[in-house]
């Protein structure tokens, strides 16, 4: 990057760093091009390294999520279900009619 520092006016900077001044020519121009080291690798969770990003999941295991999605939802409606009729049984026998 042939530029002049913006502190010190030097013409030749020929990096991103002022050979006189030492000032960080291109933070001055552009801060979002400055990073502080290489990028970080990215951070893969223990129990994920199975996992294919971009790959979207096969046609039995989508099938068998949805029928253990479709367990769970009959579970939680069969004891909301129990607790319902236990809680309007008992207001049932209470009632007058």
């Amino acid at each position: 990057m042939a530029a002049s520092c913006p502190q010190c006016g030097f013409e030749a900077v020929d990096g991103d760093e002022c050979p006189r001044c030492g000032t960080l020519v291109a933070f001055h121009c552009d801060p979002l091009r400055i990073r502080v080291g290489p990028p970080a690798a990215p951070v893969v969770a223990p129990g994920a390294a199975w996992a294919r990003p971009g790959r979207p999941a096969g046609l039995w295991i989508r099938a068998l999520a949805f029928f253990l999605d479709g367990l769970f939802l009959m579970a939680v409606n069969f004891v909301r279900g129990v607790l319902a009729g236990v809680v309007l049984g008992e207001a049932a026998e209470d009632s007058p009619v």
